[in-house]
């Protein structure tokens, strides 16, 4: 079956499915015409083949009774014959000749029945046996015209009963030899009934398997190709996009499948296209984050075989938001991308590097020994920071470097590069250049976030302390007045100085809700210190530059009229690099 299935298959392919299906649903119908035709055909022929017996046997039985009939008639006539009347004797010889007459006529008809043959042969008996019976019938008839009664009897018992006798048993042996020939005939017409049952039946499988074999093909030809298509279909929504179709046909199945060849192919070049995008930052045409990390640690994984270590420093460029403020944000961009173009000069090829965002950039390299990490900060903080001319303007590129060690402060490049950003945030609060990850510093910042979702409770709850530290003039030796100090009583931690809980909380923004409480509690003190009639003095707040001026005469304002003075005085002039 599967060799004649292949050529068919190739055939198939080779039609569009509108035609094959066509072919295929018109060669089976006419399998099933040209079987029922048969069929039809052969009955018809059995109907008439037991027409035509049922109609001789009719016609050999009809035919014999009438001899019988006849016979026996004549036979009786004859015993007329010896009458002495002459008158009667006349009378019987019509009915005589009549009886003959019709079975002569019985004769005919079994003669144009029986076929050539054994059959015919047998009639011949029956005619001689009548012609033998005929003759001395004649005798008889010519003694008894000469009124020889005497010798026509002795004729008559003798010779001519004797031969009609003859006749009648030959008709008796031609109706059994008949009947045995009609059941013959019958016997053979079942037996043709049943080859002809098996005929068709034989013919009705051969039609089945050729429409088996032909319903095969054509399901071959279109179910395979489709089942192809779904399953390259799977595997392009699985992201496979290189993935193709096989296009063996050129019907619409196979269009089908080129058009999906195409589409994957288009759709897989956007995705690379998309994953470009996603992976490059436009504006430099470095790495983006992710991209930077999977490179990372691609390297990373070389590195124990070579037996070498790895830094990985975060660079940020300092004054970028000031920049963009001053001059644009085109000339910010101006600096980012000669960041980039003196990172990719310097570490192109030998390690990985990318921008992370805004003005970061990180760069993971490998060293034979970790020392050799600060120099190569020094030779990339030196090749980085240039002077920039654009449009006129002359722009100073400056970095700040934040380093960590592989494999000593992380096993893998997403946890080294929050080290070395963590290094990079420190470097920029100490407005030093550059500076290593210390993890003792995890531990502090760590308790500085537990201090700073402490803070807000300790101001509502009233756990801040103000002291007064005493101004006295060297002159006269007396008290003017006082600066304000802070201290926290922590429930769980105790008192914890200014240096503990300050610069987070400038850094977080809290340090407004502290500047308020200080000179809440100082006007409140001044206030005290009046209705007690205390000589005028002031009380010197210390105030951080993320607290506007007028924020605080605002504060100390509705008191100003009876207070003598609220020193207001600026933690620090100016903040680090931003």
């Amino acid at each position: 079956m599967s060799s004649l299935n292949r050529p068919l298959s190739r055939l198939s392919r080779r039609l569009r499915i509108r035609t094959r299906l066509g072919l295929a649903f018109g060669l089976l119908l006419l399998l099933l015409m040209g079987l029922a035709a048969l069929s039809v055909h052969r009955l018809t022929g059995l109907s008439e083949a037991l027409n035509r017996i049922v109609d001789d046997q009719a016609v050999i039985r009809d035919s014999v009774n009438e001899i019988n009939r006849n016979a026996e008639a004549v036979a009786r006539k004859l015993l007329v014959l010896m009458s002495p009347d002459a008158e009667l004797r006349v009378a019987a010889y019509p009915e005589i000749n009549a009886s003959n007459n019709r079975l002569d006529d019985a004769m005919q008809r079994l003669a144009m029945v029986l076929p050539s043959g054994p059959r015919t042969e047998r009639l011949a008996e029956v005619r001689q046996r009548l012609a033998d019976y005929r003759a001395s019938y004649v005798d008889v008839r010519g003694l008894i015209e000469r009124d020889d009664f005497q010798a026509a009897r002795a004729l008559l018992g003798s010779d001519t009963e004797s031969a009609l006798s003859l006749f009648v048993s030959a008709i008796h042996q031609l109706a059994a030899s008949e009947e045995r020939a009609g059941t013959a005939q019958a016997r053979e017409l079942r037996d043709q009934i049943d080859a002809d049952r098996t005929g068709v039946l034989a013919l009705c499988v051969g039609a089945l398997i050729a429409g088996a074999l032909l319903a095969v093909g054509v399901t071959r030809s279109i179910v395979l190709p489709l089942k192809r298509a779904e399953d390259g279909a799977e595997l392009i929504a699985q992201g496979q996009y290189g993935h193709r179709i096989e296009v063996d046909s050129a019907d619409e199945l196979g269009h089908m499948a080129a058009a999906m060849n195409t589409m994957a192919a288009a759709v897989g070049e956007r995705e690379a296209e998309l994953r470009r995008l996603a992976d490059v930052d436009l504006l430099t045409g470095l790495p983006q984050r992710a991209r930077f990390i999977a490179d990372g640690d691609r390297l990373l994984a070389t590195l124990p075989e070579r037996q070498q270590q790895a830094v990985l420093i975060c660079i940020d460029v300092d004054r970028l938001k000031a920049v963009n403020s001053v001059l644009g944000f085109d000339a910010g961009d101006a600096l980012l991308r000669g960041a980039a173009a003196k990172l990719a000069g310097l570490f192109e090829g030998v390690a990985a590097y990318g921008r992370l965002a805004g003005g970061t950039f990180a760069a993971l390299a490998p060293v034979a020994r970790l020392d050799h990490g600060a120099a190569l900060a020094a030779q990339l903080r030196e090749e980085v920071e240039h002077k920039l001319s654009w449009q006129g303007q002359s722009l100073d590129l400056s970095v700040s470097l934040g380093v960590a060690h592989w494999p000593e402060h992380a096993a893998d490049t997403e946890a080294l590069l929050r080290r070395a950003e963590q290094a990079m945030f420190e470097a920029k609060r100490l407005r030093q250049d550059v500076a290593v990850f210390n993890p003792s510093a995890e531990a502090s910042r760590a308790l500085h976030l537990s201090l700073l979702s402490d803070l807000a409770t300790a101001i509502q709850q009233d756990q801040l302390r103000q002291f007064l530290q005493p101004k006295r003039c060297l002159k006269t030796g007396r008290i003017t007045g006082a600066e304000a100090l802070v201290r926290w009583q922590h429930p769980q931690r105790g008192w914890l100085p200014p240096g503990d809980f300050i610069p987070f909380a400038e850094r977080s923004g809290r340090i407004r809700q502290i500047t308020d409480w200080m000179l809440a509690r100082a006007v409140r003190t001044l206030a005290a210190w009046e209705a007690e009639g205390r000589a005028p003095m002031s009380i010197a707040v210390n105030i951080s530059t993320l607290y506007s001026a007028s924020r605080a005469a605002r504060r100390a304002g509705s008191v100003w009229s009876w207070m003598s003075s609220v020193e207001m005085l600026t933690a620090m002039l100016m903040g680090a690099r931003p």
